[in-house]
Formats: C-alpha cells, structure tokens, sequence
C-alpha cells in the first residue's frame, strides 16, 4: 500500500477503531452492572473521536453547511454553554463527551464522505465488524441469562440495539445476497432477544425496503421485476422456515410480549411517563428554559424516562426540546429528498428514521448518546455525499 493512500486512511482507522472499542466497553458496563470498570476507557474512545472531528472541523470551515449540520453544531456549542457556564448540565468533561459524541459522529462522517467517495466502502466494512462484535456479545448475553433465569423475560436484552443500529450501513453493501444475509443476522437477534421496540423498527424497515425493491424493479424490464419478486418471495419463506425451525420459542415470547403491550402498559410506560411529567410539574422558571440538567432524570427513580421528547425537555428544557424537534424535522424531511434524488441511500435512511422515531416514542436514542452515534454516523455520510455531489454537479445521481 501506498504511503499517500495509508496517510489518507489512518484518521478513518483510528476513529473506527475507537467507536468498535467504545461499543465494546459500553456493552461491558451494561453486562457488568459498571463493576467491570470501564467508564474512563469509553471517555478516551469518545474523545479520540472527536479529537479527530474537531480537526475536520477546522480543516473544513469553509463549508455551507445544511440544516442538521448546524443543528449539530448549535447543539454541541449550547451544552457547552449548559455543562460550564449555567452549570446545569453536569458538571466533567467526561459528561460534556459523552453528550455531544453524536453530533461528532455526525460531523466526522460527513467530512469523510466530502473527502474522499472510496471511504464509504471502508465505512461500511467497519460496521459490519461492529455488527459482528455487539452481535456476538448480544448472543452471549442472553445465553447466560438463561442460564441462570428461566423466566421468559429473562430473554429480553436491550443490548440488541448495538447490532440494530448498524443496519442503515448495511443496505450499502452493493451486492443482494450478502445484504440480506446480514439483515437475517439483524432479524435473528431482534428475535431472540424480544425487544418490542426493536422488532417493531425492523418490521417498518423491511415493509418500506420491500416496497422500494418492488417499485424500483417496476422501472426495468417486467422480467427484471418478476426476478425482484421471486427473490423477495423466496427469502422470505427461507427465512420462516429457518426461524420457525430453530428459534420458534423465541417467536413465541415477541408475539405474546406484542400481544401483552395494553396489559402492562408497555412494561410500565405509563407509570414512568406520569412520574416524570408529575416531577416537570414542579420545575421553575429555569428549569423549563434549560432543564435539571445532563442525567437529571435519575432523580425521578427511573433510568430514562423512555421517550425522548419528554427526557430532553427534562434534562435541557424548552431550549433542548428545540433542538431535538428541529433535528427530528430536518431528518424526516430529508428522508423524503433522498428518497426522489439519491435512491441508493433510501433503504438505510428510512431504516435510521424508523430505528429513531419508535425507540424516540417508547426508548431511548437520542437522549443517552450510545448507539444513536451510529444513526448520526449514517446521516453525516449522506449529507456529505449530498454536498460532494452538489459540489461537482453531479446531476441525476442514482
């Protein structure tokens, strides 16, 4: 290899590496209840990251940024203002890392795209090895738990949502049988591990994706659509067949947690929901402008507060709620443009959206910045795609 092209990779290789290590240390911590002690080494990954994107920041200042790029930036630059300033936020560098590592994310796929079009296939490649690593660790996890518990919920692991939150990279891989087969692994472990919010995303993402086949096929030859279809047909009964066969007792769990969503209130949602809107009705004057601050919902006995929406205005207020509304707005908007003008990233966009609005409504993405990195990831490679291409004229792309 080439030393120029080595010199050209090795940011993208440091940075890869660093978000696969932060994945993997995160997953630890949750496997571990955090005894395994591994927080100040996510910190380091996350800050060799934006290290990184703060110098693609600067190399590329020069830029006339689209929308969710400035809502990134403002982001980032007003939880500055939040951690160390009002003194709101939490107080730690680690925290302010911890809460601004998707937005660049965000900004450091985007300037990878700009830089350089052969950088998409190393992207992809390397969340596939991410797929992989949080995918093993996902099946060993819920191993030991049956081991030790025999309860049906004993399955149900949140830690599903690493391997899910690939899967906008995957509908990139060019060819169809490989991309399939790893949305199968996707499928598998959605199932296995009987997350709802996780298998309702998956079921958005494959109907839409599907339709897309079918009607993209619709402008070739009949004979090219028939083949589209047979395909389409013919995996979806294999991979019945597969599933039916070998994990028919973990069907069997998701279909009566689906079932069960009304009687227990979506494993007590609603209990969650009216006791952080009864804290919100306390707040004062500052609190409903900028919020309790980074992690504040802990204060109300519960973890997140299982919506993002309720959770950001919680922790940063009506300011915070703007910018998650914003972004959320021009997500969705431009979900819609990629869909007329760059077909190619659709199926993974929609599949972001999907992944984004339902754990948005009943989870938690865009609140606790752990796995949502990857669906900024994605749409930073599409904006910078988009603006390299408005950059050379690129008309009609496809």
């Amino acid at each position: 290899m080439r030393l120029s092209k080595l010199q050209n990779i090795f940011p993208y290789i440091i940075v890869a590496l660093s978000l696969i290590l932060y994945s993997y240390y995160m997953i630890i911590d949750i496997i571990t209840e955090g005894e395994a002690g591994v927080v100040t080494r996510q910190a380091v990954c996350l800050l060799v990251m934006e290290a990184f994107s703060v110098y693609a920041l600067v190399v590329h200042s020069k830029i006339n940024p689209p929308t969710l790029y400035k809502a990134f930036f403002l982001w980032i630059i007003w939880l500055l203002i939040d951690f160390f300033v009002f003194g709101l936020g939490g107080a730690g560098i680690s925290n302010y890392i911890l809460a601004t590592s998707c937005a660049f994310a965000f900004f450091y796929y985007f300037y990878l795209s700009i830089d350089n079009k052969t950088n998409e296939k190393v992207i992809v490649l390397s969340f596939l090895v991410l797929l992989v690593v949080s995918g093993i660790m996902c099946v060993q996890d819920m191993l030991s738990f049956r081991e030790l518990y025999r309860g049906e919920d004993a399955f149900v692991s949140n830690l599903v949502f690493w391997p899910l939150c690939t899967m906008p990279f995957i509908f990139l891989i060019e060819k169809r049988i490989p991309k399939w087969i790893f949305l199968f692994v996707i499928t598998v472990l959605v199932v296995i591990t009987a997350k709802r919010s996780a298998t309702i995303s998956l079921i958005i993402t494959i109907f839409f994706y599907v339709l897309f086949l079918i009607k993209d096929s619709g402008k070739t030859r009949s004979k090219s659509k028939f083949r589209m279809i047979l395909l389409i047909g013919v995996l979806g009964v294999a991979s019945y067949f597969i599933i039916d066969k070998f994990l028919s007792s973990e069907v069997v769990i998701v279909s009566n947690r689906l079932s069960t969503m009304q009687e227990d209130q979506g494993s007590g949602r609603m209990g969650i929901y009216s006791g952080v809107i009864n804290s919100i009705n306390n707040f004062d004057l500052a609190d409903y402008l900028v919020g309790k601050g980074y992690r504040s919902i802990l204060s109300t006995g519960h973890t997140n507060a299982h919506n993002d929406a309720l959770q950001v205005f919680y922790e940063y207020g009506i300011v915070g709620l703007i910018f998650y509304l914003v972004i959320t707005v021009a997500a969705i908007k431009r979900l819609f443009y990629v869909r007329k003008r760059y077909p190619k990233y659709y199926p993974g966009y929609m599949a972001s959206i999907s992944i984004y609005v339902v754990l948005g409504l009943v989870s938690n993405l865009y609140a606790y910045n752990t796995y949502f990195m990857f669906i900024c990831a994605y749409w930073g490679l599409v904006e910078g795609e988009i603006y390299r291409t408005k950059r050379l004229g690129v008309k009609n792309y496809a």
